[in-house]
């Protein structure tokens, strides 16, 4: 672009209107336009969502701790019960955590401080679990982690270390990966 269109102008040559500006800044140094925003953004606690409850919560929480255990068990007791299957793991939302076996989960209880040899379900939200099936690992998953593109250098590794290798990618080619979601089944007893 040729200089002599733009006219060139000293900071004091500068023409400018005053305005004026209202915005809103929080204690954490952001500005918003909109009070509303601004304390909203600079807030660390907030009511309860809950209609009847609007106990004062964290700021990161839609809920309280006794409002969100209700919303819990009213799921579980709208879902559809069912005995325990001991072949299939059961989930406990109170928990967070699968378990395999009855046993194990009395076993995390104890280790929770929690003395109840006869847990109920209800109390601790348990679902049942269901497996799906997750597709095969790809053959070469193991050395193409460890060699991209599929290098394989002989030179390096000993001939049985690459055999053990083959092996290994053969087992996981042969089983299929399992991983367990929580069901919408309610389990109402460990019979």
């Amino acid at each position: 672009m040729d200089s002599k269109h733009i006219a060139k102008t000293t900071p004091e040559q500068v023409k400018l209107q005053k305005i004026k500006v209202d915005a809103w800044q929080t204690e954490f140094g952001g500005i918003y336009d909109n009070e509303k925003q601004a304390r909203i953004a600079g807030a660390n606690t907030f009511k309860c969502y809950s209609k009847d409850c609007r106990e004062t919560v964290n700021a990161y929480a839609e809920f309280c701790g006794t409002c969100k255990r209700e919303q819990r068990l009213a799921r579980w007791r709208k879902a559809a019960k069912r005995t325990w299957d001991s072949s299939k793991p059961f989930y406990s939302e109170m928990l967070d955590r699968y378990f395999d076996t009855l046993e194990e989960f009395q076993e995390e209880l104890k280790t929770l401080k929690i003395d109840d040899p006869n847990p109920n379900p209800e109390t601790y939200l348990i679902y049942q679990s269901r497996p799906i099936p997750q597709t095969t690992i790809p053959p070469e998953a193991i050395l193409e982690y460890y060699y991209p593109d599929g290098y394989r250098p002989e030179e390096c590794l000993d001939e049985a270390v690459l055999d053990k290798l083959d092996d290994l990618n053969e087992a996981i080619r042969a089983h299929p990966a399992i991983v367990c979601v929580r069901s919408n089944i309610a389990i109402n007893s460990f019979e």
